[in-house]
């Protein structure tokens, strides 16, 4: 651990700090209106962006990083399956070869580059090669799911950035906008799994940053947002404003305001209306 996530945890045991969430919602996020936003913003933003490159770069130094710590407790094996359909089979596989004295215990990660079936052009990562993938995927499962007990959900994926955010950023960084890591991971965890709640599809794979967002709170909107003019957190909800107008909202996003319109599925849609925490 470097000296800086040193100091930002003393006070508290390293363990304690890593479980202490900075999430800003109640409830299981599934279908809310931060979901929804966040969906709708990676769904519209470009396949990549070169001013996000240096991000994902540094994120990939930093997870390789983590990689060469893990492998001398997991051996990770990459599948062409989604080898675990919870958390609790994950763990109960890496327990059993504990307990059966096996010191690098294997873990399969998907490595499937994942995508819209129907374009295969934006299947596989901007960036990332399929091997460097794979190798995030089993870093964040181990550091993030098994470490964290963050299970395979949407509730469980934005805990689980929380945690992994924890090991690669000083707060003071992320909280700051600082931390070039935390734009990268946000895009690679909130933003693919919010799509893939909201559009029941796994998203194109992207290397863009989405500013709108709160990368240390998750669940709140970056201050500088101009979406704080008609969204507000109420209660642990991001609900629309008491004056919320939808017409001046179409007017400011309107590209926006449709794709969340699509998402109800039903052509036009009062934003107002839009349901919260399901």
């Amino acid at each position: 651990m470097s000296g800086d996530l040193m100091e930002q945890q003393a006070g508290l045991g390293f363990k304690d700090w890593l479980l202490d969430e900075t999430l800003a919602l109640a409830g299981n996020y599934k279908g809310g209106v931060f979901q929804r936003l966040v969906a709708a913003s990676y769904k519209l933003a470009p396949v990549s962006d070169p001013a996000a490159l240096p991000a994902f770069q540094e994120l990939a130094r930093k997870m390789a990083r983590q990689s060469d710590f893990l492998r001398h407790d997991f051996n990770f094996i990459p599948s062409s399956g989604d080898h675990y359909a919870s958390l609790k089979q994950l763990r109960r596989s890496i327990d059993a070869q504990r307990q059966a004295g096996k010191r690098r215990a294997d873990m399969f990660v998907y490595a499937e580059p994942p995508g819209p079936e129907e374009d295969a052009k934006q299947q596989g990562h901007p960036v990332y090669t399929n091997d460097q993938n794979v190798m995030i995927r089993g870093v964040h499962d181990a550091i993030a799911h098994l470490g964290g007990g963050h299970s395979f959900s949407a509730r469980g994926e934005y805990g689980a950035y929380n945690r992994h955010l924890k090991t690669l950023c000083n707060t003071q960084d992320a909280r700051a906008g600082k931390c070039l890591a935390a734009a990268a991971l946000f895009t690679e965890i909130v933003g693919q799994t919010s799509f893939y709640y909201v559009y029941n599809a796994f998203a194109p794979q992207k290397a863009v940053f989405l500013p709108d967002f709160d990368f240390y709170n998750v669940g709140l909107l970056a201050p500088s947002s101009r979406l704080n003019a008609f969204f507000v957190l109420q209660n642990k909800d991001l609900v629309c404003r008491p004056d919320f107008d939808p017409e001046g909202f179409a007017r400011e996003y309107p590209v926006l305001s449709e794709e969340l319109s699509r998402q109800e599925g039903r052509g036009k849609v009062r934003l107002a209306n839009i349901p919260t925490r399901r």
